[in-house]
């Protein structure tokens, strides 16, 4: 049983403003995984997909406000920059966080531990 106490509005977005990413810069055709595991402590949910990676010193510039790796996304198109930011807001104030890692392989996984 995974269970997780807070606001599930916000918690909702969290979710979504990862899924969205996974979605938007994935390589067409291919699988975004969801998984959810418990710890001892925390409940996990990781998102993964394939895509191009995100440079190893940029990955936790992704998590600043206004901030977006592919700078040809335009606001008209969909990327603001304030999705992760939020995201993570929202889950540092549910006593948790998002962590990110990008592989070689074009593997991106981000992580929401609550």
């Amino acid at each position: 049983e995974l269970r997780v106490e807070g606001d599930g509005a916000k918690l909702a977005r969290v979710f979504q403003n990862i899924l969205k990413n996974a979605a938007a810069y994935s390589t067409p055709g291919t699988v975004i995984t969801v998984r959810a595991e418990k710890t001892e402590e925390w409940v996990q949910i990781s998102f993964e997909n394939r895509g191009r990676t995100i440079p190893k010193e940029k990955l936790n510039a992704i998590f600043d406000r206004f901030y977006r790796l592919d700078e040809s996304r335009s606001a008209a198109g969909g990327g603001t920059g304030i999705g992760l930011s939020m995201a993570q807001a929202i889950a540092e104030n549910h006593g948790g966080r998002i962590e990110v890692k990008s592989q070689s392989g074009k593997t991106i996984r981000f992580r929401a531990v609550l």
